[in-house]
């Protein structure tokens, strides 16, 4: 665990640098989003770069490690008929590309790994001004170590992540483009079009309970689900172990208690467009896990809608006294640390890091 937790550290003392240089530079005027000084990115840019080099320079870190290692040999080979097919085409092109360059199963996981971390964390930063809350939360939720796993899920996820403000500005076009594109890389992106029709209503009573009778009608039809998803799969789902385990607690209540405190934080208050939008997404998110929290397998959507955890946290958590806004952020980052250990502690391709060097 010794490198996970130097990386931790040396992510949160760079964000913390980034946020204190971008405070001070404020005082001399607003800093116009979009425009950070040159100081502020460099040292951004810093503060990424320890998750992009633990992820990348890892060996046989993850459940599916060595799938991703040999990509040339799982992946490679049938490009033209994965796109005729229009079978997640997405990773034998990248890998198609790469294999340009080189055959080291090395490389393919640390461009796997950069592009994945670096997209998703830019995404992340873009849209927040609390540099060291987006980031932990963005490890401590689960994001960083779950690429290690799921590495075409998380592409995908990415890839969505980039354009989910597609939603916002009402673009639909482009954005059922960006569905798409990750839709090649994971058919399971697919379900990400329909938060485009959801993540802008205004929150009451009626769209609590229509969502929440839908999520119970998923809950208790597992084999209608699960014949539709081997339907779109064009083969039918394995119901083994993985398939009907049941998600870890925590893992729900990581998921679920993000949405509950957006609710009654809000609940009496006229939030503006762009928080509506990130409470429907923490709600979403919520509802996706509590609706797949008897089955592992399915469990997997949510990895697309929980990357809107470490954007949305930091919009909405606003308190008039700030003593106790930033004891709150202080103890949602501990609580969520305590999840993280505890996930990573559960999986034994996760907790005994290894580096791609001490590889024989």
């Amino acid at each position: 665990m010794t490198p996970y937790f130097v990386t931790i550290v040396l992510v949160a003392s760079f964000a913390f640098a980034a946020r204190a240089v971008r405070n001070r530079q404020e005082l001399d005027g607003p800093i116009v989003p979009g425009e950070l000084p040159w100081n502020v990115r460099v040292l951004l840019i810093l503060a990424v770069t320890p998750l992009i080099l633990t992820a990348g320079l890892r060996y046989y870190m993850g459940t599916d490690f060595g799938a991703y290692y040999n990509a040339e040999k799982v992946f490679g080979g049938h490009l033209w008929q994965s796109i005729m097919e229009l079978n997640e085409p997405g990773l034998p092109l990248l890998v198609e590309i790469i294999s340009k360059f080189s055959h080291d199963g090395g490389v393919y996981i640390f461009v796997f790994s950069l592009i994945t971390v670096s997209l998703s964390t830019y995404s992340i930063l873009k849209y927040t001004e609390d540099y060291v809350f987006a980031l932990l939360l963005y490890v401590f939720c689960g994001l960083w170590h779950g690429s290690f796993n799921g590495v075409r899920q998380y592409l995908a996820a990415t890839i969505v992540l980039l354009g989910h403000r597609l939603i916002l500005e009402r673009k639909f076009w482009k954005y059922l483009l960006t569905v798409f594109v990750a839709f090649c890389f994971h058919s399971s992106a697919a379900v990400m079009i329909v938060p485009f029709f959801v993540m802008r209503n205004r929150i009451n009573f009626g769209n609590i309970l229509l969502l929440t009778v839908g999520t119970m009608l998923v809950a208790l039809n597992y084999e209608t689900v699960f014949r539709f998803v081997g339907f779109l799969k064009e083969k039918d789902v394995v119901m083994n172990e993985y398939a009907t385990n049941s998600v870890n607690i925590l893992r729900v209540l990581a998921n679920v208690a993000p949405a509950a405190f957006a609710i009654i934080m809000f609940w009496k208050k006229e939030p503006t467009t762009e928080e509506m939008f990130y409470i429907n997404g923490l709600i979403i998110n919520a509802a996706a896990m509590i609706a797949a929290s008897n089955s592992a397998y399915l469990a997997r959507v949510c990895i697309h809608t929980s990357v809107f955890l470490p954007i949305a946290l930091p919009k909405l958590v606003h308190m008039e006294n700030p003593r106790l806004e930033s004891l709150f952020r202080a103890g949602t980052i501990m609580l969520f640390g305590i999840f993280w250990y505890f996930e990573v502690s559960s999986y034994s391709s996760l907790n005994n890091f290894q580096w791609i060097w001490s590889r024989a």
